[in-house]
């Protein structure tokens, strides 16, 4: 399991670094405070972005765009 989570976590990072790079250049990462940017920011990231936010928020209960 923790090495699906890695692998998660590895897709989501490459699926949204031009993102974070371009729509939450000032955010600290740690604490969620980059998917909270980039959720907050969800109708601004590219598709590939969109998808990993999507597919990562299946596995949060309660969490959806």
């Amino acid at each position: 399991m923790a090495a699906r989570i890695k692998e998660d976590m590895q897709h989501f990072r490459t699926a949204c670094a031009g993102d974070v790079k371009q729509l939450c250049p000032d955010i600290q990462p740690g604490g969620g405070n980059v998917l909270q940017c980039l959720e907050e920011n969800y109708k601004e990231v590219s598709e590939n972005c969109y998808q990993a936010l999507k597919h990562f928020q299946t596995k949060k209960a309660g969490r959806s765009l």
